[in-house]
């Protein structure tokens, strides 16, 4: 459904970058507001998600950060009318930055006159929410978070990797591009690699390392967590199953749920039907 030329819509955000987004509206009653992660490797997923929530009455928005994708030109207009090209994406992704655009396009559904909205972040887009809900005043219609096969990230970060990053970071080389590449199939500047390992905003949800909770301790909105049993940052970083980190999650937080797809890995391959209907199912609970 994503390729229909009216569901595509965009948004400029404060820098003047045009955030491509796609946008079903059935009614002012609910609205899931979704975000993929690194790379953007959810579309399958989220394709079958915006169905769901279609056929169910919900009405669907998919909003791009600049951190979509792993390379993607885009417009940026400038203060004087000029529309330039900008590379942006996964490869130099800034966390930081790609909070500030989701926070743009929950504003921008707000405004839209919804009654009620049900957040989705799926694998680094659940760091986000949480670093977003702690950060931001959001507006009370946000009823709901959905995290899909939320990440550990920071073990996740190859050791060579990043102590080429923090050579160049010290040389104030931010922008040079690793010569490996981020889970074997992203480029990556030594900026985004230094920031996704020691930008403790980002480690939010440390469960393979039982470490700092309290951004998902305050957050006070039910939590429905949905990941695969075979989730490979899971399965790749430890001996212990999904149900395990699972249950680290629930005791550090106020009102966390949660759901394991067996068989599921981390981009759901193949059980995108399974991982939609268990979303719209949290949602119209």
């Amino acid at each position: 459904m994503f390729e229909k030329d009216d569901y595509k819509i965009s948004i400029i955000n404060r820098d003047g970058l045009e955030l491509k987004g796609y946008y079903k509206k059935v009614n002012d009653d609910k609205c899931v507001v979704a975000f993929c992660g690194f790379g953007g490797n959810c579309d399958k997923s989220f394709c079958t998600l915006a169905e769901k929530c279609i056929e169910n009455n919900v009405s669907f928005l998919f909003g791009n950060t600049q951190g979509s994708y792993v390379k993607n030109e885009m417009k940026q207009h400038l203060t004087n009318n000029e529309v330039v090209i900008v590379e942006k994406g996964a490869f130099n992704e800034d966390f930081d930055e790609c909070v500030k655009d989701l926070s743009e396009w929950i504003s921008f559904a707000e405004q839209e006159g919804f009654k009620e909205l049900y957040i989705v972040g799926a694998s680094i887009a659940c760091n986000r929410i949480v670093n977003y809900l702690n950060k931001f005043s959001y507006p009370d219609i946000i009823k709901k978070i959905i995290l899909q096969c939320p990440q550990d990230i920071r073990p996740q970060v190859d050791e060579h990797l990043l102590r080429e990053a923090e050579l160049y970071v010290s040389q104030n080389l931010y922008d040079h591009i690793l010569t490996d590449k981020f889970f074997g199939y992203c480029d990556i500047t030594a900026k985004t690699c230094y920031n996704l390992a020691h930008n403790n905003e980002l480690n939010n949800l440390p469960y393979l390392t039982n470490g700092d909770f309290n951004m998902l301790k305050s957050i006070k909105l039910p939590i429905r967590v949905i990941i695969g049993s075979i989730d490979e940052g899971i399965v790749y970083y430890s001996d212990k199953d999904a149900k395990y980190f699972m249950d680290i999650l629930k005791n550090n937080s106020c009102d966390l749920s949660y759901t394991i797809i067996e068989g599921g890995r981390h981009n759901f391959k193949n059980k995108e039907e399974e991982l939609a209907i268990a979303t719209i199912k949290y949602v119209l609970k």
